[in-house]
């Protein structure tokens, strides 16, 4: 695919229907009803957007590189590590949604 950064390509999901048919090799449908997609940290770039995480892997393996520096380093710093990681990340649409101060969803 043109334009694709693989870094991110878990997120194409919210703009590409079919991912795991698009990109086989990098993203799998690991979920049907609601559809969840999975895909490595190569391809599942860490964010400091909500997620759900098992409280044992936040405390001892994200806790102690999210405490060593200010908020504003923190993203781009664990970001350069998370992608060298054997974790697997399942993503799927509408988890948390934004609400507007206008009460419009998005």
């Amino acid at each position: 695919e043109p334009d694709v950064d693989e870094s991110h390509l878990l997120h194409y999901l919210h703009f590409l229907p079919f991912l795991h048919l698009r990109f086989p090799s990098q993203i799998t449908l690991c979920h049907r009803n609601p559809t969840w997609y999975c895909a490595g940290t190569a391809n599942a770039e860490y964010s400091n957007n909500p997620a759900l995480y098992r409280t044992a892997f936040l405390q001892e393996t994200l806790g102690p590189l999210l405490a060593r520096d200010d908020y504003n380093t923190m993203e781009r710093r664990v970001a350069q590590w998370w992608k060298t990681q054997p974790f697997r990340v399942a993503q799927g649409d509408g988890l948390f949604c934004h609400e507007r101060v206008d009460g419009q969803r998005v």
